[in-house]
């Protein structure tokens, strides 16, 4: 295993570039529900905390649904655009891709646009005309732990747009179904039966595993029904042949948080260490348990003095600041949502206390970077980092974004979105003429090799039967004039699992 302590000499030699960006930079932000609208969610609803409730999503009409659940796929007016209706057995949550007129499947009707196929999808070369493939996202998209992983669905759908706009994959467009549990286990359960047994998915894209289920996986499991990806908590990818992972997950994704820190951390003489993974759900045990492992932290060279375990929906960090402050933290790593990620700088600047922080990409929203207390903060990205257009697939990420989602670039929610994406496109770049089945999807995912999704992530292998092994890449990013932006050194960095990682 290589060297932790001494890994980028490349980042030590790019110190001085990082005081330029840190003084250099500047830009505007535009608003997560002005990418929501462009994407064709729909109009936002305004509540007294955005951050906390940007997942709530209304139908064409600006309405929302009482309860979260199910989207009538007639009723969708935009390209991607999710209604939310009633949460039944009966009705469940959908995305179409959909234009206005014409006499083809929804589908269909929006593949027509493209004149070629995207590169990455096998033998397609106009517009999409085989049969549509189906396919799912579950989880919980509403409340506090909704904001977390939103993001994530926009990038599904800007994808979905972008490649059925190209030539679908492999000639078929896409339709993605979206369901919200709406924190509910068997509203899980039964959404994901739904969508294989009436509404024909043959593979998902995403499912948050690690919140409402606990990792419950049993229904697609005894379907041999794919999902490619997730929240990123669990360890289940690595020991479940039906749960796939195109980024660190589990423990490997706790440590590539901490390893980006480290990274900005070790060449400015920085090693006394804080960590505050928040209290509220499971999530959280394990940034918890692998940011305070005396062995992972000796690798990266930090030293804890701090640690504690937050709530979400507490309004005030003055106690965790203090306590960072008097053991002498100079780095703070925080598993907390965006407007908690915001109150916490906040009180910590009241305090005259001015650490580095670190947080994970898929809990900085597009709002982070306008709030001044979060300039300097370090955004660890567990793929290549959304702000480098020099990687390939990050490039066209941003073309995609351009196109869907104007006026704002893609966050780290939306990237892990779109590269859920290109790996199923990489799956069904050899999919038959015919309609798709999940015998065809795993036929796909064995044919996976050397693949590393233009440069985003490490390359994936699949070996059939077997579960995925452990890689760890990561990217970082910095805040910097109210605006994300590249860090110095390289994009894509991969390097050895930490200590403990395989227990």
């Amino acid at each position: 295993m290589p060297s932790h302590r001494h890994r980028s000499s490349a980042v030590a030699a790019s110190i001085t570039a990082f005081a330029v960006l840190l003084t250099g930079c500047g830009g505007t932000r535009v608003s997560d529900e002005a990418i929501e609208r462009a994407a064709g969610v729909g109009q936002a609803v305004q509540v007294a905390n955005p951050d906390a409730a940007a997942a709530v999503v209304p139908d064409a009409t600006g309405a929302v649904a009482a309860v979260p659940g199910a989207v009538d796929p007639a009723a969708a007016a935009n390209p991607a655009a999710v209604d939310t209706g009633p949460a039944t057995t009966t009705n469940a949550t959908t995305a179409v891709a959909n234009t206005a007129g014409g006499t083809k499947s929804n589908a269909q009707t929006a593949a027509s646009g493209g004149s070629k196929a995207s590169g990455s999808s096998g033998k397609s070369s106009g517009p999409a005309t085989g049969p549509v493939i189906r396919v799912g996202a579950v989880g919980t998209f509403t409340g506090p732990v909704g904001a977390l992983v939103k993001d994530t669905i926009t990038g599904i759908r800007v994808w979905m747009q972008w490649i059925n706009a190209r030539g679908g994959v492999a000639g078929h467009p896409v339709e993605v179904l979206v369901g919200d549990d709406g924190g509910d286990p068997a509203r899980f359960n039964s959404i994901e039966q739904q969508f294989v047994e009436q509404k024909g998915a043959v593979a998902f894209l995403y499912a948050t595993l690690g919140f409402s289920p606990n990792g419950n996986n049993k229904y697609l499991d005894s379907k041999k029904i794919f999902t490619l990806g997730t929240e990123g908590g669990l360890e289940t990818a690595y020991n479940n042949p039906y749960v796939l992972t195109a980024t660190p997950t589990g423990k490997v994704n706790a440590d590539s948080i901490l390893l980006a820190l480290g990274d900005v951390a070790r060449p400015l003489g920085k090693k006394k260490f804080a960590e505050f993974a928040c209290s509220d759900f499971g999530l959280c045990d394990n940034f918890d348990q692998r940011w305070s492992n005396p062995e992972a932290l000796k690798a990266v060279g930090f030293e804890l003095v701090a640690r504690g375990r937050p709530s979400l929906t507490q309004p005030d960090y003055t106690a965790q600041c203090l306590s960072a402050k008097q053991g002498g933290a100079e780095v703070i790593m925080l598993a907390l949502d965006t407007a908690s990620l915001r109150r916490f700088a906040g009180d910590c600047a009241r305090q005259n206390y001015r650490p580095i922080f670190g947080t994970a990409d898929l809990l900085a929203l597009s709002s982070l970077p306008t709030d001044p207390n979060a300039d300097g903060m370090i955004i660890a990205s567990k793929m290549a980092p959304w702000t480098d257009t020099s990687v390939p697939g990050i490039a066209k990420v941003t073309q995609a974004f351009a196109q869907y989602a104007p006026g704002a670039p893609p966050t780290g929610g939306n990237t892990n979105g779109w590269i859920l994406g290109r790996f199923f496109e990489s799956i069904g770049k050899n999919f038959p003429a015919g309609q798709v089945t999940t015998a065809d999807v795993e036929a796909g995912v064995y044919a996976v090799k050397n693949d590393n999704l233009d440069g985003m992530t490490f390359p994936i292998t699949m070996v059939k039967g077997q579960p995925m092994k452990r890689q760890l890449c990561y990217g970082v990013v910095v805040i910097k004039n109210a605006k994300y932006s590249r860090f110095p050194g390289k994009a894509l960095r991969c390097t050895g699992t930490l200590p403990g990682a395989s227990g």
